[in-house]
């Protein structure tokens, strides 16, 4: 801890040094959000409350899994887990040994990280492939069983169906409701090309004027040409590091952290075998449900033309997503 907190006090000083170089130039913000994330893995008592919550909330799916903390094993400077075997989640090599689909193991981490994201709100943040196992799915029971080599023969799947063991919760972040809202409306007005809406979510979200346009650089940058990044850039007024800082500054931090979160996993999945156009259809589907999955679980006190704006903008995306998995 000693040697993290004279670590910060340099970045610090460093920082402070480039302010007077360059007046307009602050990553304290970037710094503040180190620090407290610093400190936050190195209290393993929270890591084991994250731990317990994380399981909590995605328990109800048979396709992930995290470790059980043993309680009487743990102290704040000690952390000790159930043992789960499995291959790191970007071992295609090691997949493939036990004879499960990278494809279809890429497709299970959107799926998780998205409803992480867009539906239960508490989301692991440093899901890198150190942090991500797989094995497969142990099976229940004969029924389960059964009923998974039913589905493999309709729909000519191979292989053993995968599950994710999720490691390492000392990073993990609450989304408030609004702000998973607001970043549900950003991905389906993005993915549709709804400029009107991208701005309208983003202002919600507290960035205002042409700012909203640096929105497509930081969620599409790998998908998007020279020229479009350049268009963006424009667009958006962000020329330099400065105008970067000042444009990331607006963000929440939690969303910020959860924007790297899911660009993280989407190059995982592209690097497993999902294609572009899969990857957008996983995140955009869970960014529709999000608002009627709250109006339906009876989070969201709403009128009568919030439950119709809400389906009629999930029945339009479903429709879209119908359109261009057609087209691919």
């Amino acid at each position: 801890e000693q040697q993290v907190g004279a670590d910060m006090l340099v970045m610090e000083a460093l920082n402070a040094a480039a302010r007077v170089v360059f007046h307009s130039t602050d990553w304290g913000w970037l710094l503040a959000e180190l620090r407290s994330n610093l400190e936050r893995e190195l209290d393993f008592s929270a890591e084991a409350e994250n731990t317990a919550r994380l399981k909590a909330s995605l328990a109800h799916r048979r396709d992930v899994e995290v470790p059980g903390v043993i309680q009487q094993l743990s102290s704040s400077r000690i952390l000790t887990t159930e043992w789960m075997e499995g291959c790191r989640v970007s071992d295609k090599a090691g997949i493939s040994a036990r004879d499960m689909n990278p494809e279809e193991v890429g497709t299970t981490l959107l799926s998780v990280v998205s409803e992480m994201v867009f539906c239960t709100g508490f989301v692991h943040l440093d899901p890198h492939p150190g942090n991500v196992l797989v094995r497969p799915r142990p099976y229940l029971d004969v029924t389960h069983a059964f009923w998974r080599r039913l589905g493999d023969c309709l729909f000519r799947r191979n292989g053993k169906e995968p599950q994710l063991v999720l490691l390492d919760c000392g990073l993990c972040c609450e989304l408030p409701r609004p702000i998973r809202t607001a970043y549900a409306k950003l991905w389906c007005s993005l993915a549709m090309g709804d400029h009107k809406g991208l701005r309208a979510a983003a202002a919600e979200l507290g960035v205002a004027g042409p700012h909203a346009e640096a929105f497509p650089l930081m969620l599409r940058r790998s998908e998007l040409s020279r020229e479009q990044r350049q268009a963006y850039r424009q667009a958006s007024g962000i020329h330099s590091a400065e105008d970067a800082s000042n444009a990331l500054a607006q963000l929440p931090g939690v969303l910020l952290k959860t924007i790297r979160t899911t660009t993280l996993v989407r190059g995982m999945a592209r690097d497993l075998g999902v294609s572009s156009s899969r990857r957008w259809q996983m995140l955009t589907q869970y960014a529709a449900i999000c608002p009627t999955r709250e109006l339906w679980e009876g989070k969201m006190c709403a009128s009568w033309w919030t439950w119709v704006s809400a389906y009629a903008r999930a029945f339009s995306v479903i429709v879209w997503l119908a359109t261009i998995s057609n087209l691919c």
